[in-house]
């Protein structure tokens, strides 16, 4: 099966969305993503995380800590624009928008059922891209069985010059995404070359905005 992240995120970005029950998300909760509000009794799995934290019209925000307390402290004074409910082959989408001063803040999660889920977060200011977070849960078939792996980076960008973090883990606990790990790979990059001028680039040619 071909690895949906890549594909999510080239493709996002394409437009640049809230359920009437709020998953509870506290400083540490995103570390510790299962709570009894948000997946029955039983032990995890990953259909229960699925259908709930990765549900398309869940608040959830599978992020580290400090990008979802950035992310909710614009969302919790701007004003929402129009949900924007999408769906390509087996996958729901669904793109969120927010819009406070000069920061415009987009959220974007897709679940793909029995291939995955994940969210890509955007954030620009003007007309300056700031931010670009993905964390998407892979499911692997190896030998007749399934496995889960997950992957996350964060880009965060000044101007001609960004930060890239990544990394991806195999999931075993379902009670616990650990979400404020470390990075396995951090990248610099400064000046007009490689992946900093290259989204940026996208940015400005329309391909991360909204249509």
């Amino acid at each position: 099966m071909k690895r949906l992240p890549l594909l999510f995120f080239l493709s996002f970005i394409v437009s640049c969305q809230q359920s009437s029950q709020t998953i509870p998300l506290s400083e540490k909760a995103d570390t510790k993503v299962v709570e009894k509000d948000t997946v029955s009794e039983a032990e995890p799995d990953y259909y229960t995380i699925s259908h709930s934290l990765g549900d398309v019209d869940s608040n959830s925000l599978l992020f580290p800590d400090r990008i979802v307390q950035h992310a909710k402290s614009i969302m919790s004074e701007a004003k929402e624009l129009m949900p924007l409910n999408q769906g390509i082959g087996d996958c729901a989408i669904k793109v969120r928008r927010f819009v406070k001063d000069l920061d415009t803040l987009t959220i974007k999660k897709h679940n793909c059922g029995e291939y995955g889920f994940g969210s890509v977060l955007v954030l620009t200011q003007k007309d300056s891209l700031k931010l670009v977070a993905e964390y998407h849960v892979n499911v692997n078939v190896d030998e007749k069985r399934l496995t889960y792996s997950d992957y996350l980076r964060i880009a965060e960008f000044k101007k001609e010059e960004s930060n890239v973090t990544e990394s991806s883990m195999a999931i075993s606990d379902w009670t616990n995404l650990n979400l404020n790990r470390s990075p396995g790979k951090t990248e610099h990059f400064v000046g007009k070359n490689s992946f900093a001028s290259n989204v940026y680039w996208r940015w400005k040619n329309g391909d991360l905005k909204d249509q």
